[in-house]
């Protein structure tokens, strides 16, 4: 696994990445983003109400063993080849499971209310929406949100 690091806070960010078994759990470079104090998710252009916010799949692996909802979108896994690289060569090769996640389709109405919470900033320059969120009070709000029942993802009916 070829790993550049840039910034104070990229060893932090990456160390750990090897162990995810999906791209959102605790050891995802996003969680730890989410986690750090102040740290703010930025979109640019699109839209008001954006439905493609990535912050609503940390909760899935964070709840995914204490939530039935949750727990019940992983239940299937594959083997992933991975190859850790330093340099140009190959050092070592790691089968390794990974989870698959059941299809879903986002919750538009409950991502929706995310952006009228106080954590988040709407501006606009030109025709371009501009969003900033407090990553951590986002995260903080949809763990609350999921404890009671609103979710920010349906199941797909296939």
């Amino acid at each position: 696994m070829l790993v550049l690091h840039f910034g104070p806070k990229a060893i932090y960010l990456t160390k750990d990445h090897r162990l995810s078994k999906y791209g959102f759990d605790k050891y995802s470079p996003y969680s730890k983003f989410v986690n750090l104090n102040n740290s703010k998710i930025v979109m640019l252009g699109l839209g008001k109400n954006s439905v493609k916010l990535s912050l609503y799949h940390l909760p899935e692996m964070l709840l995914k063993d204490t939530n039935k909802f949750y727990g019940s979108l992983f239940k299937r896994t594959y083997t992933s080849l991975v190859y850790y690289r330093e340099k140009d060569r190959i050092i070592k090769e790691e089968h390794k499971n990974m989870l698959v996640r059941e299809n879903t389709v986002p919750n538009k109405k409950n991502i929706k209310k995310i952006y009228k919470q106080d954590f988040t900033i709407r501006k606009k320059i030109s025709n371009i929406d501009i969003i900033v969120i407090d990553a951590k009070k986002a995260l903080n709000y949809i763990l609350d949100e999921a404890n009671n029942g609103r979710y920010m993802i349906k199941k797909k009916i296939i």
